[in-house]
């Protein structure tokens, strides 16, 4: 049985040396076969912003945390949830992947289908993005990026190309993924390993079997 794992890097990370209040200073080298290089964000950016009613961070050259989800996974309770205004928008997101971890409502990508939809997303990443873990769920994905252009410009490109590809081979029409998503601003490095492990845990936790063909990451 798979086991939760933490930050998969042959040594323990260190920090990257980004102060909380400003936003441009140097970072040391991450123990990793490749160098993050700079966050610059300062911790009073809070970054939790969602779908088309808030305004997205859109910091080029920064690390962004990408969630989107297929239309046809979100149902009642979910639209509930999701106008839940009593809860905080960490909160809301948490109950909402470990809802769709569980539910078979729009959960489409499962076989060849993974491979289709990882192949789209890295093809691009050397112009518009550099992806450092991701993680294709049957039914949502979570991307771990250092955006190299506007995050929306990202986003409809992703998200057009992979609904392209999937709605032909399912022979599917009309919108394939919800509209908008839930992006956040890496912070620091804490927040970098958080985010990371998250994200490469994600399939595990679910239980699914063929969570080693889900996840792609710049470090393995």
């Amino acid at each position: 049985m798979s086991e939760a794992r933490i930050y998969p890097c042959k040594k323990d990370p260190n920090e990257f040396g980004v102060p909380k209040i400003q936003v441009k200073l140097e970072a040391r080298i991450h123990p990793c076969k490749k160098d993050p290089n700079e966050f610059g964000v300062p911790d009073i950016i809070k970054g939790l912003f969602m779908y088309k009613k808030l305004p997205h961070i859109n910091l080029k050259e920064h690390y962004q945390f990408i969630t989107f989800r297929t239309k046809d996974s979100i149902d009642f309770y979910l639209k509930k949830l999701e106008n839940d205004l009593s809860l905080s928008n960490h909160i809301k997101q948490y109950k909402i992947d470990n809802y769709l971890d569980n539910s078979s409502l729009g959960a489409y990508i499962n076989g060849h289908f993974i491979d289709n939809v990882k192949d789209i997303i890295l093809e691009n990443q050397s112009n518009l993005y550099e992806v450092i873990i991701l993680c294709i769920m049957p039914n949502h994905i979570h991307i771990l990026i250092k955006q190299f252009d506007d995050i929306d410009k990202i986003i409809k490109c992703i998200k057009a190309k992979t609904a392209l590809r999937l709605n032909a081979k399912l022979n599917k029409k009309g919108s394939f993924w919800q509209k908008g998503y839930y992006d956040k601003v890496i912070r620091d490095e804490k927040h970098f390993e958080k985010v990371y492990n998250y994200i490469y845990n994600n399939p595990i936790k679910a239980k699914l079997k063929d969570w080693e063909r889900r996840v792609y990451s710049l470090y393995e």
